[in-house]
């Protein structure tokens, strides 16, 4: 496939989105290198620009999940069909594009499946240490859980966590 069909073909679509991304557009991450964490290296620009749209899909999926809390009527969600499909692509989207992140990076880095990786400030690619406990169900304490089952019955596979 030359380079002129390949951006036809993907005219519209998420990869569109990651490639138009220019450097000064970067989203920085937010969370700083622990202690328990090893340097594995920095990002490329390829997984910046994807981080870049993860980071807005992030960004879109709490705005609309707020405005749709906000109008919280008892234990059910008021949602308009439009808004559920929105947060409904929305979440599908995050989960493409962290499977997408951490997967190139891996494949870049070579590293085994098991190990865990993350991404901090100044675009750093981070391992965590092996001797973390497993965290707790965070649906389990989540203010926003009653939101999130009523998301479910409608949606399987929907959960904001």
């Amino acid at each position: 496939m030359n380079k002129e069909q390949f951006f036809k073909d993907i005219d519209g679509t998420i990869m569109e989105e990651i490639f138009m991304i220019q450097n000064d557009e970067y989203v920085n991450p937010d969370s700083v290198v622990s202690a328990n964490e090893e340097i594995l290296g920095h990002m490329t620009q390829f997984e910046k620009c994807i981080y870049t749209v993860l980071s807005d899909r992030v960004d879109r999926l709490a705005s609309l999940f707020k405005k749709a809390a906000n109008r919280l009527e008892g234990n059910a969600l008021a949602l308009t069909r439009d808004e559920f499909l929105q947060l409904s692509t929305l979440f599908k989207e995050r989960e493409l594009l962290k499977i997408m992140l951490f997967s190139v990076i891996g494949s870049r880095l070579e590293l085994e499946g098991a190990t865990r990786v993350g991404v901090r400030q100044g675009f750093i690619v981070v391992s965590f240490s092996g001797e973390e406990e497993p965290s707790e169900d965070p649906c389990a304490t989540c203010p926003s859980k009653s939101l999130c089952d009523q998301m479910k019955k409608g949606n399987s596979d929907f959960c904001l966590n």
